[in-house]
């Protein structure tokens, strides 16, 4: 199974790198190129969040509506991929959800109410998972509280 995830990322890896010397290239190719990329990846990013909003908009009981949206947070940690030593949880409650940090020392808990209004809900999800993901790259403060340079 190890090989098979190692050689979807070299296969991801050399798309990656292949896109990015694509776009790297002078003059109109390379402009052509960039353009046409960005475009679909704006297009992809919006046929997602529309699919999102209708999945939202076709929960009628409040429970169902805020399990999608943990279902939502889930999907963005696992994307953004935190450190090893870090783990998390979300817990949909009767009226939000709540999302929990934890690396070994410290724990991090944070809450939001869900509005039912689909924008404001996905908007707080987004910002969820920029938070963890700035939470676990802060570097840790020593017991001395003296942060010393590399």
């Amino acid at each position: 199974m190890r090989l098979d995830e190692e050689k979807k990322l070299k296969k991801e890896l050399a798309k990656d790198e292949d896109i990015i010397l694509n776009i790297g290239k002078e003059g109109k190719k390379g402009d052509k190129y960039a353009k046409e990329y960005f475009e679909s990846e704006e297009k992809r990013e919006k046929q997602v969040a529309d699919i999102e909003k209708e999945i939202l908009s076709k929960k009628k009981k409040d429970q169902e509506y805020i399990q999608q949206l943990g279902k939502m947070l889930l999907d963005r940690l696992k994307v953004i991929e935190l450190p090893s030593n870090w783990t998390y949880m979300v817990a949909p409650t009767d009226i939000g959800i709540v999302m929990e940090l934890f690396n070994g020392k410290k724990r991090y808990r944070t809450a939001f109410k869900a509005s039912f209004d689909r924008d404001v809900d996905i908007n707080a999800v987004d910002v969820f998972a920029l938070r963890a993901m700035h939470t676990a790259e802060k570097p840790e403060i020593p017991d001395n509280g003296i942060i010393l340079p590399n």
